[in-house]
């Protein structure tokens, strides 16, 4: 359902999401290494998205 979502993207949004995911990975990473309270949950659906995000822009880059 997400990548149905994703897939009207363009390929400049698609690489802000990126960006932004990996921002806020940054930050997940930053609160867990402080002993903050954050579920590992959290970290890997955000690895998990960035990774789906990465895979369309491959695959919109390839079908171009």
């Amino acid at each position: 359902m997400i990548l149905q979502q994703n897939e009207n993207l363009s390929l400049e949004q698609i690489e802000e999401k990126i960006i932004r995911l990996k921002k806020e990975l940054v930050l997940l990473n930053i609160k867990k290494t402080t002993k903050q309270k954050i579920s590992p949950n959290i970290i890997r659906k955000t690895k998990h998205e960035i990774s789906k995000m990465l895979r369309l822009e491959q695959s919109k880059i390839h079908n171009k």
